[in-house]
């Protein structure tokens, strides 16, 4: 990750192979395997069949390419810093509920901050996406609790409570980055953003928790495989 980071390898540029890590570094072609596959799954990298592993980015973007279960998204979310900037009382009005799928009038406690990755090297954090998360005030004793939290709110909620997640459902828009966001992500305004809201369903297929994340285009990328 560090030679990476620090422009060894630049953009579009291959990695040397698997067989020249294990000889360069001393280990296993599995431990040189396992360590592509991290650098793919944090955005650095692309393993093209038949070419090798190509560098995409030099600054990593935390965001996983593909998640095929509700446990690999939620363990995803412990693996980034959250810093809570408010934490407040809301009633959900019509731009609320449509943004989040709880229903017009309903108590929520609205938590705003933003993920960071963290560098491996020095600890250095970086932020990678704004956070909103809606939770139904059923929770709402939390509030003194979540200032202090640095993974997930979901998380939280399952040590907590024991609430388990049964669905997640998802929308990603296109959008272009607000002034307050951009400012929040060091970026410039208007640049090209992802935005993604998510509803957690419960055992009774109710909602109890609601966000939105926006990440800079150069942040984030979704990769799919399909098979016949």
């Amino acid at each position: 990750v560090d030679q990476i980071t620090a422009g060894d390898y630049a953009c579009g540029t291959l990695l040397p192979t698997e067989a020249t890590l294990c000889e360069s570094y001393g280990v296993s072609r599995f431990t040189a395997r396992a360590a592509l596959k991290a650098l793919a799954e944090k955005g650095l990298i692309e393993r093209r069949q038949g070419r090798g592993s190509v560098v995409l980015s030099t600054r990593p973007s935390v965001f996983r390419s593909a998640w095929s279960t509700i446990d690999e998204l939620l363990e995803h979310a412990e693996q980034v810093r959250v810093v809570i900037e408010t934490v407040s009382d809301v009633v959900a009005d019509e731009d609320v509920a449509e943004r989040t799928g709880f229903e017009l009038g309903q108590n929520l406690l609205h938590i705003k901050g933003v993920r960071h990755t963290i560098s491996e090297s020095d600890g250095t954090q970086t932020p990678l996406c704004t956070l909103d998360v809606w939770l139904h005030d059923a929770y709402s004793e939390l509030r003194n609790e979540l200032h202090s939290i640095t993974g997930s709110v979901i998380g939280l909620l399952e040590k907590r409570y024991g609430q388990q997640t049964v669905e997640v459902h998802q929308r990603i828009a296109a959008v272009l980055l607000s002034e307050d966001i951009a400012n929040a992500l060091s970026v410039d305004a208007g640049e090209a953003a992802l935005r993604l809201r998510r509803q957690f369903i419960d055992l009774d297929g109710e909602i109890f928790e609601a966000s939105e994340t926006v990440f800079p285009s150069s942040h984030f990328e979704y990769q799919m495989k399909m098979k016949r």
